[in-house]
């Protein structure tokens, strides 16, 4: 799976619990990364984005995604805004606000990941 957000400590510190739970995660902190990211790796399958982020926005991420890798699942986060504000629910499997408990996303991005 891969954790997107801007907000370094987040993301790296979301990778941790990740693994410390068994899931094997890597981090991107922006949507260019991210992409690169997915498109060298097929083993991605569900990533975890923070919506509010410079330049491309998690919203960019999504609709991306769906686009070029269709059977990977997103989960989006944000602290400022909600699933209803986002207009990205045809592009999304998911939202937690923030601040998230690592179990809510465990559950989320299980139930995002598809067969």
């Amino acid at each position: 799976m891969l954790v997107v957000d801007d907000d370094r400590d987040l993301a790296d510190t979301t990778q941790t619990l990740l693994e410390m739970l068994g899931i094997h995660s890597e981090c991107a902190y922006s949507v260019e990364g991210a992409l690169s990211k997915l498109d060298r790796d097929p083993t991605i399958n569900v990533i975890l984005c923070d919506v509010i982020m410079p330049g491309l926005t998690g919203l960019d991420l999504a609709a991306l995604v769906k686009a070029r890798h269709p059977f990977v699942g997103i989960v989006l986060v944000s602290g400022y805004t909600s699933m209803d504000t986002t207009g990205a629910r045809e592009y999304t499997d998911g939202f937690i606000a923030k601040p998230y408990n690592i179990h809510d996303v465990v559950d989320h991005l299980i139930a995002a990941m598809k067969p």
